[in-house]
């Protein structure tokens, strides 16, 4: 992972061939105090990807390569351990798109990553009425 501070508050990170993509988020929020909001573009192998119904999520593995049109999201707290939520669109080789809540993917060849972090942390607690791990404002 390479990286460049590119403001006061905002850094730009390069992940390379093979990083897993939310291990590598979660390694990126440890550096910081602050909440982070993530957005990235590249392109990534093997995803799995999440739809929340309402009650739980649906998961589903998807093969192949992809273009990463679209990675959104932030990076707070829960229970001490950084904790990237982050959102995605990918693009297939037919130019149709998949999204999703983002659990796993392999960056190939390339991810770049935009960082911007704010100057209070913000955590997360359970919500049991949503068996969500929400903000706690």
């Amino acid at each position: 992972m390479i990286s460049k501070k590119i403001g006061e508050n905002t850094y730009i990170f390069r992940l390379e061939r093979n990083a897993e993509i939310m291990a590598s988020l979660e390694e990126i929020g440890s550096l910081f105090e602050g909440v982070c909001k993530i957005s990235a573009i590249g392109a990534g192998i093997d995803p799995e990807l999440g739809f929340f119904n309402g009650s739980g999520y649906i998961w589903k593995e998807f093969e192949g390569e992809f273009e990463i049109i679209s990675l959104e999201g932030s990076i707070t707290r829960f229970e001490g351990k950084s904790i990237p939520h982050i959102h995605v669109v990918l693009g297939t080789e037919t130019f149709s798109t998949i999204g999703g809540h983002l659990k796993k993917m392999i960056v190939n060849p390339t991810l770049e990553i935009f960082v911007e972090v704010f100057d209070e942390d913000v955590i997360r607690k359970h919500d049991s009425l949503t068996n969500l791990n929400l903000l706690d404002l």
